[in-house]
Parts: structure tokens; sequence; C-alpha cells
């Protein structure tokens, strides 16, 4: 019978088997504790340790809520400019694109009506979508964990 390799509980696909994780880690703590000894601690330590609790004094919760409102304004103020960023650059890229998408099917529509006469208006939609549903994929797959293997 073959030993297998124990499972990460955060990947564990069942409840039994995360309990099984657990119950391991567990178990290898206290084999740690029996066999290491913890680090002394110098002489005084714990005066010290109650006297620099005792001088921190109580934590002012009013200027720490005015600090997280300050902090949480400063974020949101930056997520909305990254936004209003995000879509002016979006805005930008579409009409750069619809004009060149204009100049380049008013350059090659007398082509394609040559090439493939009356199918030619057909054949360019189906080719225009062709190329857009292609970039659309593409621009989702870079952003997507699947595309990356993450």
């Amino acid at each position: 019978m073959s030993a297998q390799p124990p499972r990460d509980p955060a990947t564990a696909d069942t409840a039994g088997s995360r309990d099984d994780a657990l119950l391991r880690e567990a178990a290898l703590d206290r084999a740690l504790r029996r066999v290491l000894a913890p680090p002394s601690l110098p002489d005084g330590f714990a005066a010290r340790l109650a006297a620099a609790v005792q001088r921190a004094g109580e934590p002012d919760s009013l200027r720490t809520q005015r600090t997280l409102a300050a902090e949480y304004a400063r974020q949101a103020e930056a997520l909305r400019n990254g936004y209003v960023r995000l879509q002016w650059r979006t805005l930008g890229t579409l009409i750069g694109a619809a004009f060149v998408a204009g100049i380049t099917l008013t350059l090659a529509l007398p082509y394609v009506r040559a090439t493939w006469g009356g199918y030619g208006v057909l054949a360019t939609a189906v080719i225009g979508a062709l190329v857009g549903i292609g970039l659309g994929a593409r621009s989702w797959l870079g952003r997507s964990s699947l595309w990356r293997g993450a």
C-alpha cells in the first residue's frame, strides 16, 4: 500500500479531508511543542511589557475613526479617478477604432464588391464580426485566470 502525500487544507475537496488535514496539523504542532523548547525571555520582560502597555493607554477611538475615514476617502477618490480615467481611455479607443474601421471599409469596399459581387457587403460584415469576436476573446482570455493557468 503506497503512502499518499498529505493534502493541503485550502485545496481539499471535501469537508472530511479538511478535518483530517487540520487534525494532522494539530498533531504536528503538539509534537513540535514537545521537541522544541520555547526561547528564553530576557530578565524583566514581563514588567517592561506591562509598563509599555500601560504607557500606551487606551486607544483613542475617535482619532482612529477619523484616520480610517480619511484613508477611506483617499482610497475612494483614487478609485473614482481611476474609473474615470478608464472610461476616457475606453471612449478614446472606441472612437479611434470606429474611425479606423470606417476608413478601412471605405478603402476596401470597392475591392470586396469586385471580388465577391453581391455578397461583398455580407462578407465584410462577417469578417468584421469575426475580427471583433477574435479581439474580444483575446482580451477576455488575457485577463482570465483560465488562460494564465493561475
